[in-house]
């Protein structure tokens, strides 16, 4: 048993990234792993994504969304979470 974030985490709990979350594809990527019942965190730049498409994974308690653009050589994104 883990704790991440002051939560019970099992080994067998099964979690994704998907980078692109909030465009076409990816919320369609999104939708399917979450109905495979997957802990998915998304990340996008909203340059072509919206966030309205991911407006119906939000009170879906295994999805999480951050607006982060990769690209951004300015951060630090070692220490961003």
């Amino acid at each position: 048993m883990l704790l991440i974030n002051g939560k019970k985490s099992s080994m067998k709990e099964k979690s994704l990234l998907i980078i692109g979350g909030a465009g076409y594809i990816g919320t369609v990527v999104v939708n399917f792993f979450l109905k495979q019942k997957y802990k998915v965190t998304s990340i996008d730049n909203l340059l072509y994504g919206q966030k309205n498409n991911i407006k119906i994974f939000n009170n879906n308690k295994n999805f999480s969304f951050f607006n982060i653009d990769l690209r951004d050589k300015k951060k630090n994104w070692e220490n961003s979470y």
